[in-house]
């Protein structure tokens, strides 16, 4: 994953409302160039290859567990190292799909689940966090503002309004996980919307890692990222011909030190620290969103993970 990647938006929306499952024109003018370039920095849908039993969610819709193929870019059969003792464990897809108000919203999620061979407590912080403060929180508020848009809907706009979760696994190996979460979603208004939010889990601490925790003490890493990205994104704005100069406000904004929150969505890969931007932190919604790698040997000795 060395490589730097950017993802362009360009879009083409027609004035009907359209399905989340972004078959139709309104979203697949943005949201499958999206895939594409998420496909092409290695995220991709997960291929379920065995159906486990479903369990009801409600009466609108199922939630399903499938043992699936997952990208993990880094080793073929993860494992755990536990008292110098390798312990395996799997990645399971689980799966959100509901159809709701009268048809009117589609709500789709997959998301990862963790199963250790011995122990569920190695894994249970994480699940629990991925569950409840990524999917559970993006799928109630997708519902509220959905809420409110059904309020002005026509009763002849087709539909439904949607959300579409997925994740790829950026980095796994015996020390730790780092996940990519990442949303589309169309709510009714001029174009659909892409989210992104990353989660990093220390195996053997059996705690999420934050972005200070991957740093040595003393280390001035938002100064670092904040020049690393500010460079590479500006030439990415070139790559493309567009002057980075007339995004400088959106750039500079966008990669300020002062805002640790800036470099919020960061995953480890084999070789590099990766950060995401999502539209709008750096650009306009049509510019997209931009992936930076930022090599471990830029560091010089100064990063304590992977």
């Amino acid at each position: 994953m060395k490589k730097t990647y950017f993802i362009i938006f360009i879009l083409f929306f027609s004035a009907m409302l359209t399905t989340v499952s972004f078959n139709c024109g309104c979203l697949n003018s943005s949201a499958s160039r999206t895939a594409d370039n998420l496909a092409a920095k290695g995220i991709e849908d997960a291929d379920p290859t065995q159906d486990a039993a479903k369990t009801p969610v409600d009466t609108s819709g199922t939630e399903n567990e499938t043992t699936a193929p997952v990208n993990v870019g880094n080793l073929e059969t993860p494992s755990i190292n536990e008292d110098d003792v390798i312990l395996e464990f799997t990645v399971i897809t689980k799966e959100i799909n509901e159809l709701e108000s009268d048809g009117k919203r589609e709500i789709i999620a997959k998301y990862p689940y963790f199963e250790h061979q011995d122990s569920e407590d190695i894994f249970y912080a994480a699940n629990n966090t991925i569950k409840n403060d990524y999917i559970d929180f993006w799928i109630n508020d997708f519902r509220d503002i959905t809420d409110e848009a059904f309020e002005y809907m026509r009763e002849d706009t087709p539909g439904p309004l949607g959300l579409d979760i997925n994740y790829s696994i950026e980095y796994m190996d015996n020390r730790c996980v780092s996940i990519l979460l990442y949303s589309f979603s169309y709510t009714g208004g001029a174009h659909p919307n892409t989210f992104s939010s990353s989660y990093n889990y220390d195996i053997e601490k059996r705690k999420d890692i934050l972005l200070y925790d991957l740093f040595a003490e003393g280390y001035n890493y938002l100064g670092f990222l904040s020049s690393y990205c500010y460079e590479d994104i500006k030439n990415k704005y070139t790559e493309i011909d567009v002057d980075p100069a007339d995004m400088e406000d959106w750039i500079i904004d966008g990669t300020d030190p002062s805002k640790p929150d800036n470099f919020r969505d960061f995953n480890l890969t084999a070789d590099s620290l990766m950060i995401t931007f999502d539209p709008y932190e750096v650009g306009p919604y049509a510019m997209g969103a931009f992936i930076v790698f930022v090599p471990y040997a830029e560091f010089k000795g100064n990063i304590l993970y992977p």
